[in-house]
């Protein structure tokens, strides 16, 4: 379900974002129907086979110095490749394999964040709500957040994370009193409102972690991780499966300058994969900076902070605060959190101007009372 920022309530930093053009629509939907979708179109692809009920138990590796992975054997039968992606996740078994049997082990970053979700699926009816979603990140502050949103099935997605101990619990009171502890009261008063439907599904992340691939000197050949497998960061930011459809570009641009030279050995060497990672790592660095640059807000987050983060950190704050009466400092923000735009593009001089300008005109500033969006009276 697409919907913009026209009927949209953003609070953060103390007040609602201007509603407007923010550039690209939001697409809203659960993940069983994405992942479906996306399934059902890479299938139809002439090129490619999907296998069901199979499992890819570990990489082969060549029986030579130095080791090359030159394919996978699943369900105990090897099958030979050219060049294995590793997708499986943070937690991938590919990777701890190879660090364990001392083939590869790239540098790790992990930053502590200890995040708790909790979600669930609320009956959506036309008079619920003045506006098409609202999202809430208590961000500097409590670090609570929340988000309602429509899927497909005429209800409500509702999310709640809170970090370093804060959980939102797994049961309908303590997730309204969670709710209840947002600067806005929107978020709660939808819980009440609404009738429930399904299950509370909990999950909980520890760490931001990212595996440097691109500082292997001589990365393993036949082999490249992306996605989850190479750096997972604070989800709450919304760009994980961005960022995994960037550096699934960028090894489709590598690959096919090997495929142009139809040098068939070029996707077994161990220069594929060293120039696909330091591609991949700019591609990375904007959402691991935008972040963790931002986790480290809260005082009991952990690990190496980014360089420059607490300036950073201090003019996105104000970026913020500029965003509450301009739009185009709503959007311009929207395009660099969607990874559209680098983070560079919020220090044009002409944005800069701006932000100094409007920071002022926010709420927080003037001390102006934020006016909070109508939500209908419980229906339950």
């Amino acid at each position: 379900m697409p919907t913009d920022g026209r009927n949209a309530y953003v609070h953060q930093g103390g007040a609602y974002r201007a509603r407007g053009d923010w550039g690209r629509p939001v697409l809203s939907m659960t993940r069983p129907l994405l992942e479906g979708v996306v399934r059902s179109r890479v299938a139809a692809l002439p090129n490619v086979t999907v296998e069901s009920g199979v499992r890819v138990e570990r990489v082969s590796l060549s029986a030579q110095a130095p080791a090359r992975v030159v394919g996978v054997v699943v369900d105990g039968a090897e099958r030979p490749a050219d060049l294995v992606v590793d997708c499986s996740g943070r937690s991938s078994a590919i990777a701890h394999e190879l660090a364990e049997a001392g083939v590869v082990a790239p540098p790790v970053t992990r930053v502590g964040i200890d995040i708790a979700y909790a979600s669930c699926l609320l009956r959506r009816g036309p008079d619920d709500f003045v506006g098409s979603f609202v999202v809430c990140q208590d961000n500097p502050g409590t670090f609570r957040g929340g988000a309602v949103l429509p899927v497909e099935g005429d209800r409500w997605q509702v999310t709640l994370a809170g970090v370093h101990g804060d959980s939102p619990g797994s049961t309908d009171a303590s997730m309204l009193a969670f709710a209840r502890g947002l600067p806005t009261p929107v978020v709660a008063e939808l819980l009440e409102r609404c009738e429930r439907v399904g299950d509370v599904e909990t999950y909980r992340f520890p760490s931001s972690q990212r595996r440097h691939h691109e500082k292997v000197h001589d990365p393993v050949a036949g082999l490249v991780s992306l996605g989850d497998a190479a750096c997972s960061f604070d989800p709450i930011y919304g760009q994980g499966m961005t960022s995994s459809a960037l550096q699934a570009e960028v090894l489709g641009q590598v690959v096919g300058e090997v495929v142009a030279r139809a040098d068939v050995a070029g996707l077994r060497s161990s220069e594929l994969p060293k120039r696909f990672y330091r591609r991949a790592a700019r591609v990375v660095d904007a959402p691991w900076r935008i972040a963790v640059g931002g986790d480290f807000g809260h005082r009991a987050t952990t690990g190496p902070r980014p360089p420059g983060s607490a300036a950073l950190n201090a003019y996105v704050r104000q970026v913020v605060r500029a965003s509450h009466s301009s739009v185009e400092v709503a959007r311009a923000f929207n395009r660099v959190v969607q990874l559209a735009d680098p983070p560079t593009a919020l220090a044009r001089p002409a944005l800069v101007a701006r932000v100094v300008r409007h920071a002022g005109r926010s709420p927080v500033a003037s001390g102006a009372p934020v006016v909070h969006p109508r939500v209908g009276p419980p229906s339950r």
